[in-house]
């Protein structure tokens, strides 16, 4: 996507693509169904989540095989002007609802990183040397060979450790609480954001330019759809 200069403040953007991918690979645009659009990323949370609150007229969705493996294809600008491009698991849909006049259903989705799911299916042991930081960049591209290689922030000290049977995920956290930046500075951030995954001290963060897109939702302005949302604010 070509760079945009209209977006700066924290509740700008635009949404350009919203495709369900189906268990079939058919995918089913969602930019004329959704009503409120939110990704939510965390610091201490580790995973970016998203949930999407979806009126449906036609029951295109209800007639689907749902099997909660379908993928989210997003395209947009974020705050800050940033061209994304993110792909999501649906893990749940829920509170579906009808309108008062029974013509929409409206229910809930909810998507989240595909690492975190492949990161469930895998536990692994084995021996690594190196840097903290090289040792955690090392066992992403083991695991994870197919996502964009992990952010890593260089830490201090050279170390041999052999890791117990456990997950990726949980190697990675383990091993962010002994990483130490400097005699002065421990424990790094495990976290994912608009770029990817990130593995990184408080002052390497620091050192960052301030992006104002930890958070990003978007609405229709459609006042038929936007009375979905109030079904889900009690």
């Amino acid at each position: 996507m070509p760079q945009r200069d209209t977006y700066e403040k924290i509740n700008d953007s635009e949404i350009l693509s919203l495709d369900l991918i189906l268990d079939s690979g058919d995918p089913i645009s969602l930019l004329d169904m959704y009503v409120e659009f939110s990704v939510f990323q965390d610091l201490f949370g580790t995973p970016m989540t998203c949930e999407m609150i979806v009126a449906d007229a036609n029951d295109v969705l209800q007639s689907l095989p749902i099997k909660n493996n379908e993928m989210l294809n997003i395209g947009f600008y974020s705050p800050g002007n940033n061209p994304v491009n993110m792909t999501m698991f649906l893990y749940s849909r829920e509170n579906v609802v009808l309108n008062k006049s029974g013509s929409t259903t409206y229910y809930k989705l909810k998507f989240i990183s595909p690492e975190v799911i492949q990161n469930s299916k895998i536990k692994t042991s084995r021996s690594y040397t190196g840097t903290i930081s090289d040792i955690a960049g090392a066992i992403w591209s083991d695991n994870f060979p197919d996502s964009v290689p992990l952010n890593t922030a260089a830490s201090e000290g050279e170390h041999t450790l052999v890791l117990p049977f456990d997950s990726p995920f949980s190697h990675i956290k383990y091993l962010s609480q002994k990483a130490m930046k400097s005699e002065h500075e421990c424990g790094f951030f495990f976290f994912e954001d608009f770029s990817g995954w990130n593995f990184a001290s408080l002052s390497d963060m620091f050192t960052q330019e301030i992006r104002p897109d930890s958070y990003f939702t978007h609405k229709l302005k459609s006042t038929g759809q936007e009375l979905g949302k109030d079904l889900f604010s009690s």
